[in-house]
């Protein structure tokens, strides 16, 4: 199973997330998805976003 994690900077969402798609119909597994993430709202937050992105590389 072929995996991959994608980063970037917020001003490229639309282009991760197309590129995103068209690995995922190809079969790839995408270990985390970033794109979906809400602005943190508080250090907690941010941390735990940290953490999944951490897992996701």
């Amino acid at each position: 199973m072929n995996k991959f994690y994608i980063a970037s900077s917020l001003k490229n969402i639309d282009s991760v997330q197309y590129v995103s798609e068209i690995l995922v119909n190809k079969g790839y597994v995408q270990t985390y998805d970033w794109t979906k993430n809400e602005r943190a709202s508080s250090l907690d937050a941010l941390t735990e976003i940290g953490q999944k992105e951490l897992t996701g590389v």
